[in-house]
């Protein structure tokens, strides 16, 4: 019987060797997208990364000399369409990743026009900056995590709708509640946190608020980095706003930080 079954694997593995077939992949050629990301903050000056996009066969290239597709030779600027004025970037040349940044500050509800020129390709797209919320009050509930690991804190974060919209709102800049259907009312944010039992502990809880381009982008953002490793995940859409590349030009606001205090 073990004679039998030892020709069997010798006959099992020829048969395999017989059917081996040299295979040349040919990849089509990929034209490069320029791909901006931005995101305005108020009270801050604007900071902008320009890249090249790759071939989705590209990021199994081990040449390291081949990643470095940052965009250094370009001209960027923003024009505040509610003031009138006009803000050219320059590039942080001791930047890694090659930023470019603004000189003017941002300013909240205003509406921002950016305008990229590289090797003769014309990049444009406009934001409107949101206003920021306010939190009303914040309540938490020690979670039991005897039986599970995991956050052990829950918090629920309590504010007024704003004016206008629609709006958006996260305190991770992941995922985000919309305000459709529910202007004037109160929201509520949950959020699990994972916190070191070092008492007193201080949470410094802060809500965002983006609109819609933006808050679009980063959820999708995050859809598809968490799926990145599940063979069985439905493709993710990230969708931008730059009309003639990839990318976003958008804004958030940030709420002022509301102190938490546990003390056991």
């Amino acid at each position: 019987m073990k004679k039998a079954s030892f020709f069997t694997l010798i006959l099992f593995s020829l048969l395999l060797g017989s059917c081996e077939k040299n295979i040349t992949l040919d990849i089509p050629k990929y034209d490069s997208k320029v791909v901006v990301f931005c995101v305005l903050l108020p009270n801050q000056r604007a900071q902008l990364s320009l890249s090249l996009s790759q071939s989705y066969y590209s990021y199994a290239d081990t040449d390291t000399t081949l990643n470095n597709h940052f965009i250094t030779n370009a001209k960027v600027y923003i024009t505040d369409l509610t003031a009138g004025t006009t803000d050219t970037f320059q590039e942080d040349t001791f930047s890694q990743n090659k930023i470019y940044f603004g000189k003017k500050f941002i300013a909240t509800g205003h509406t921002y026009f950016l305008h990229v020129n590289y090797n003769g390709k014309i990049l444009t797209a406009q934001t409107t900056v949101p206003m920021p919320p306010k939190i009303d009050h914040v309540d938490y509930l020690k979670l039991d995590t005897t039986f599970y690991g995991g956050p052990n804190y829950e918090f629920h974060v309590y504010f007024n709708d704003l004016p206008g919209g629609p709006n958006y709102f996260s305190v991770d800049n992941a995922n985000f509640i919309s305000d459709v259907g529910l202007a004037g009312k109160q929201l509520e944010i949950i959020e699990d946190l994972s916190l070191a039992p070092n008492y007193p502990i201080t949470v410094d809880v802060q809500v965002n608020n983006a609109n819609k381009e933006t808050s679009d982008f980063l959820s999708n953002a995050n859809i598809q980095n968490q799926n990145a490793n599940n063979p069985f995940s439905e493709p993710v859409i990230v969708e931008g706003n730059i009309n003639g590349g990839l990318g976003l030009f958008g804004a958030i606001s940030q709420s002022p930080f509301f102190k938490v205090i546990i003390t056991k």
